[in-house]
């Protein structure tokens, strides 16, 4: 008469124990081991005392300080403007440099320009 209700026990005990042991479960307790090894490796090496033979070497530089990666555009425009102007003298002092003054007085007398005259054609 209370056979149904044994077989019911029965079953209901054998799906509590499936639901127990799935693949699942086995490789999230597998990794909670895992976190839990490293945690306590982690500890144990940070409490345990250290032996400190070589004294902390310390840097005799100047420290520098961390400036930040961004110009604003009129700044750069302005550092930009003044790197041409330096690029432009140089280039006209070289140029000055290799120009003799003899030769322009001459081709301008040639040609009528020099000394205030006017070109006439």
């Amino acid at each position: 008469m209370f056979r149904w209700l044994e077989e019911y026990y029965r079953i209901r005990r054998e799906h509590i124990e499936s639901l127990r042991h799935c693949e699942s479960c086995d490789v999230l307790r597998a990794e909670l081991a895992t976190e839990r090894n490293e945690k306590r490796m982690l500890l144990q090496h940070i409490i345990t005392p250290k032996d400190w033979s070589e004294p902390v070497q310390s840097i005799d530089s100047n420290p520098m300080p961390i400036l930040k990666g961004h110009k604003p555009w009129r700044v750069r425009q302005q550092e930009l403007e003044l790197e041409d102007k330096k690029q432009h003298s140089r280039i006209m002092q070289e140029f000055r440099a290799r120009v003799d003054p003899a030769k322009t007085a001459e081709l301008e007398k040639e040609m009528g320009i020099g000394n205030g005259e006017k070109i006439t054609s």
